[in-house]
């Protein structure tokens, strides 16, 4: 019963995790083996209701992102970043404790940005909403992420939140080759907009 109540409460958050592609359609047709343990010191913990997300630093630019959930399945996500490569998005699927044969992803999880900026110039890391409008994807907001010491990032994805990283440096300038889809003028716009380095015009 308990599982069954915890299924319904997220069938909001599947539909959410849906309309932005991050739930794999080509569900795979068995349980993941259980994950490798993270190594490392703890970086940065995030509690989003039952679930909890703890990034831990393996070194070298390696993180490991543990997403534990009450009756799922312990998983754990690897990625490394360096220059412009500073944030991932967790994967929403979790899978039951259990032996029963899955039926595609068992339960959606919230998803989370995971990342870190370890270059110098980089100040400011920014994402942009998107919305489907008229058949048609449209940027409607942007936000900036919060840095945790030593750059690390862990921070709660918002629906229709997309994982392309808009950089700015610490005097509010786009910083490096910026991604080549078509919304990401509007998203750094939007951003832009924000000024959270604060004024760049000069003064009299």
């Amino acid at each position: 019963m308990a599982i069954r109540v915890l299924v319904v409460s997220v069938i909001g958050a599947l539909i959410g995790a849906c309309s932005t592609g991050h739930v794999d359609t080509t569900l795979p047709l068995s349980r993941p083996e259980p994950s490798q343990p993270a190594t490392g010191p703890t970086a940065a913990t995030l509690a989003h209701g039952d679930t909890t997300f703890s990034l831990y630093d393996e070194g070298g630019g390696c993180l490991a992102l543990v997403i534990d959930h009450p009756g799922l399945q312990s998983t754990v996500e690897r990625a490394c970043f360096e220059g412009e490569h500073v944030i991932e998005m967790s994967d929403a699927c979790g899978w039951l404790a259990s032996e029963e044969p899955p039926s595609g992803c068992d339960v959606a999880l919230p998803s989370v940005f995971y990342g870190q900026v370890r270059g110098p110039g980089i100040g400011y890391l920014c994402v942009g909403t998107m919305r489907s409008s008229m058949g048609e994807q449209e940027v409607v907001s942007a936000r900036f992420l919060p840095l945790e010491v030593d750059g690390f990032i862990l921070d709660q994805a918002h629906p229709g939140e997309t994982p392309a990283a808009h950089l700015f440096t610490h005097g509010g300038l786009r910083y490096g080759q910026p991604p080549l889809d078509a919304p990401s003028d509007t998203i750094y716009r939007f951003c832009e907009e924000q000024a959270p380095w604060g004024s760049t015009k000069a003064t009299p």
